[in-house]
């Protein structure tokens, strides 16, 4: 699990440097398999705004640029990318850079001639430097953000932090979390642990806001399922902290709705996930049952994998009685977060251990969210992780409670 130093001591502020947290956790639960600095990683990496745009003479693919580096420095750049475009506020990889290839692998930036025209660094991609690439983006990675020419890319990028690698024990799920890690720390420092900030419904509303029934077939299978249903959903980009803060801890960030929840999971443990509230049916008030596939039933899941289900995998099932999850471990496509969803269902539940592992493992399909329910979850949580997300989708969107 990877852990970032800086989002750590928001909950716990420990005095130690990330080496002897590291030692610490070497000590008294995890190993450390590596500790990484990104300020070393993203070492002559800065931002740069581009001036001006004109063709290569010699290339009817590339572009030359004018891209300021700081108060009183331009560079001359050849860049490749089509997007690329004057007013763009980008990363500049400068003479002695490291970044990622075509190839996968490492190269270090320099200055050189390309087709008979200086270039003093490079525009880069997000895969460059070792960033997921945004969704359905293509090209030099364009902040939207205005930042100062000349300031390090990773602090700009919120990426100013040292990750720390831990690999965490089976019999220690409760440390799958930043809460969990925070929680044992404060128990050896015997310091007091903060709670985290969630949404407190109003009393009058606290009865009316959930606008969907749900079945549970076996409490084998599910022990606890907590949902809430929001309208007024803007799916978009994350704030670029959100974002940092996930890739910094390994997960790509795809949009408000599913960073949130992969967000919550990371801080609290509690898996998520999110439906798209108008594709689940068209009935006023949908329904869902947890219950357990049939033989040979077939789901498409994220990523338009069909797979055979087997008698006992746990699926969530929506209209007439069709499963829209593999429950644990990954959603169906048809139901999805996109760029139109403005409803959202929120699920937040404790799904059997040992069955999750059985499906995910015969199938080959193993997720952050299925780890932690393999290793067992603390029922208390549901609640308390679907008012977090609330808290967070309410400070970085639009979302309200949809009542019922």
């Amino acid at each position: 699990m990877k852990i970032a130093y800086k989002w750590l001591q928001e909950y716990i502020k420990t005095g130690l440097s990330p080496e002897e947290l590291g030692e610490q956790f070497r000590l008294t639960s995890s190993e450390v398999e590596e500790i990484v600095n990104w300020n070393d990683r993203f070492s002559h990496l800065v931002i740069g705004h581009v001036e001006s745009v004109a063709q290569h003479p010699r290339s009817d693919h590339l572009f030359l640029t004018q891209t300021r580096v700081g108060p009183n420095q331009v560079k001359s750049i050849v860049c490749g990318a089509p997007n690329v475009a004057a007013g763009q506020t980008v990363v500049v990889a400068l003479p002695g850079a490291t970044v990622i290839g075509h190839d996968g692998e490492s190269h270090q930036i320099e200055e050189t001639v390309i087709r008979g025209e200086q270039s003093e660094g490079m525009l880069c991609a997000a895969d460059e430097i070792g960033l997921p690439e945004p969704e359905g983006e293509q090209g030099i990675l364009v902040l939207s953000e205005k930042v100062p020419a000349g300031t390090p890319a990773a602090e700009a990028l919120h990426l100013d932090d040292t990750v720390l690698d831990l690999e965490i024990t089976p019999n220690r799920p409760d440390l799958l979390s930043y809460r969990g890690l925070a929680r044992e720390l404060a128990t050896i420092e015997k310091k007091r642990l903060p709670e985290v900030p969630i949404y407190t419904y109003e009393p009058a509303h606290e009865r009316q806001v959930n606008p969907i029934h749900i079945s549970i077939e076996d409490s084998k299978l599910c022990s606890r399922y907590s949902a809430i249903c929001l309208k007024n959903v803007t799916v978009q980009p994350s704030p670029q902290w959100m974002q940092s803060r996930l890739t910094l801890s390994g997960i790509r960030p795809i949009n408000t709705v599913v960073d949130v929840t992969n967000y919550v999971m990371l801080e609290l443990g509690q898996p998520l996930h999110a439906f798209d509230l108008d594709l689940l049916t068209t009935e006023p008030h949908p329904a869902l049952k947890v219950r357990a596939a049939k033989a040979k039933e077939r789901i498409t899941l994220i990523g338009e994998k069909e797979k055979a289900l087997a008698a006992g995998d746990i699926v969530i099932a929506g209209g007439k009685d069709q499963p829209i999850a593999l429950a644990g471990i990954m959603g169906n496509a048809s139901t999805g977060i996109s760029q139109t969803t403005t409803r959202v269902l929120l699920e937040s539940a404790v799904f059997s251990g040992p069955q999750i592992r059985r499906a995910s493992r015969r199938l080959g399909i193993r997720t952050e969210a299925s780890t932690r329910f393999e290793k067992g979850l603390d029922p208390e949580q549901t609640v308390t992780a679907l008012k977090r997300a609330i808290y967070l989708l309410q400070e970085i969107s639009t979302a309200e409670l949809e009542s019922g």
